[in-house]
């Protein structure tokens, strides 16, 4: 069985097996949302370092 660890919207923390998440289907999206929020503060700070080293 395959568990997944995360964190929600309003940062609570869960933890649930696949199955159980996938019923959850606001949950899935709030995961979903969760990993374009973290990407896009990759982005910036990537975009943050390299204007520090002038390109």
């Amino acid at each position: 069985m395959i568990e997944l660890y995360g964190r929600d919207l309003a940062g609570d923390r869960w933890r649930g097996a696949v199955d159980d998440i996938i019923r959850r289907d606001n949950l899935m999206f709030e995961l979903s949302t969760s990993m374009n929020l973290s990407t896009s503060q990759s982005e910036s700070a990537n975009s943050s370092n390299l204007g520090a080293f002038g390109y």
